[in-house]
């Protein structure tokens, strides 16, 4: 039998929501990823505020990329049809580049629905192949296949054990389809 989470207990608001979308993140969720972003000001990040939401803003990634413009830190909650909720963490913001960016900050993490805990795939340091992001797609990770691969259409992704968080994959399968994609800011 699971303990019950008292919202309440936290202080975590996530801001912005429409009224009708189906939500992935929760007040839980977050936190437990937050003691995971930035060592130094973790604590100070209170307030979540929602940038895009598959659902309400449509499947066009030029529409994401106006939606997060030079915003950071972000997480990245994907919802696949199998119910598998999974993203990502950086402190970058996304722009539309083909080449590597992000730091060792960047993180990969998935929600196990068993027991309702986290796993979390840190910076290896084996690469720099934190994010590469495009009109064509979002990834994050590489060396040997991209750790979350997220298409243009924000449908279709797939993801594979990269060297640079050396994770194991987010979904049940190598390629997913996405039902919802949340993006969030974490504002001081």
């Amino acid at each position: 039998m699971g303990s019950v989470f008292d919202e309440s207990k936290y202080s975590i608001h996530l801001l912005g929501r429409e009224q009708g979308a189906h939500p992935i993140l929760t007040v839980e969720m977050a936190h437990m990823i937050l003691p995971h972003v930035s060592p130094s000001v973790y604590k100070e990040y209170r307030n979540w505020r929602i940038l895009y939401n598959l659902e309400y803003h449509g499947t066009n990634s030029q529409t994401m990329y106006d939606c997060v413009y030079e915003k950071s830190p972000l997480v990245v909650a994907i919802m696949d049809e199998e119910g598998y909720i999974f993203g990502a963490y950086t402190t970058d913001y996304f722009r539309n580049d083909n080449h590597y960016y992000g730091n060792g900050q960047t993180f990969l993490w998935k929600y196990v629905n068993d027991d309702s805990s986290f796993r979390f795939f840190p910076s290896t340091g084996n690469n720099q192949y934190f994010i590469i992001s495009e009109k064509n797609y979002l990834a994050f990770g590489g060396g040997r296949g991209f750790g979350l691969y997220i298409s243009d259409d924000f449908t279709n992704g797939f993801s594979d054990k990269c060297e640079t968080f050396n994770n194991e994959k987010l979904s049940c399968n190598n390629q997913f389809k996405c039902v919802n994609i949340e993006i969030w800011c974490l504002e001081l």
